[in-house]
């Protein structure tokens, strides 16, 4: 009696397993199936099928990858040597940038502003003058004014300034005009910076614009002055002293200064006060 009862108890165990191994296999199967599902699903002779997230990691990866090849290829284009010499050389222009920025922080009264970049400006000048053609006139002004002037700001106090330099340059026709545009930029720095934004490539564009019209076989209509200041950073202190004490002034009638604020980003006009100058920038850019 007591073997029947333990085979019967036998039996029920076994019974009672019975579903649960079942249970067990099924859900093998089905954890299986998702696992291959995840790791992705055979397509015909051993392909995969990508996961949503995976494909949209693919098409950004190929998206920025081919950003990239076009701001290369577009960076590179841009520094293609103009077929004609009396376009604007961006390669030129870069050349001046790096020469300017390799002498280091320029502070204004230190050697590295004050002989240094002054005679890189000068010789570089001297050196487009040469190469000019013969419609134009080409004259170069060191200025090194003295002077103060208050400012309001910060509690009000007094800039004074002595002996500060200015490279002036002045592109005109070889009869003269009477009219003027002026166009400012300043090859100082702030300490420990190369000053290449703030405003070195200022510098660089002016240079390259001096040289690309001085080669027009046109003459100008007007006079352009260009003016490479040395001592913004202190307050405005070289423009100050230009425009008033340099004689070049009195013939001004347009004004465009070139400054950057930040390393990156489009140019674009921050401040005008004449709505006519305003229409021909929209209409040349």
């Amino acid at each position: 009696m007591e073997r029947d009862s333990a085979a019967v108890g036998t039996v029920r165990r076994l019974r009672t397993q019975a579903p649960q191994q079942h249970h067990y296999h099924q859900r093998r199967r089905h954890l299986e199936k998702d696992d291959e599902g995840w790791h992705g699903k055979k397509l015909g002779a051993g392909g995969f099928r990508l996961l949503p997230e995976a494909r949209a990691s693919l098409a950004l990866l190929l998206y920025l990858l081919g950003l990239r090849v076009l701001v290369h290829v577009s960076f590179l284009r841009l520094l293609q040597r103009p077929q004609d010499s009396r376009e604007f050389d961006a390669f030129r222009a870069r050349a001046y940038l790096e020469n300017i920025t390799a002498i280091g922080p320029r502070i204004a009264g230190s050697p590295e502003n004050e002989i240094l970049t002054v005679n890189y400006l000068i010789q570089q000048i001297k050196a487009i003058e040469s190469e000019s053609s013969n419609v134009h006139k080409i004259s170069i002004d060191i200025q090194r004014p003295t002077g103060t002037f208050s400012i309001d700001f910060l509690g009000g106090f007094t800039s004074y300034y002595d002996n500060i330099t200015n490279v002036v340059v002045k592109l005109e026709p070889r009869s003269g005009a009477e009219h003027a545009v002026l166009s400012n930029c300043h090859f100082d720095s702030v300490p420990n910076a190369p000053g290449a934004s703030d405003d070195a490539v200022s510098c660089s564009v002016m240079l390259e614009i001096l040289h690309t019209l001085s080669k027009s076989p046109e003459p100008l209509q007007h006079a352009i002055i260009f003016l490479f200041n040395g001592a913004e950073e202190n307050v405005l202190q070289a423009s100050h002293g230009f425009i008033t004490q340099h004689d070049w002034t009195q013939s001004v009638r347009a004004f465009i200064n070139l400054e950057a604020a930040g390393v990156g980003g489009k140019e674009l006009v921050f401040q005008t006060d004449i709505r006519g100058s305003l229409k021909i920038y929209l209409e040349v850019r």
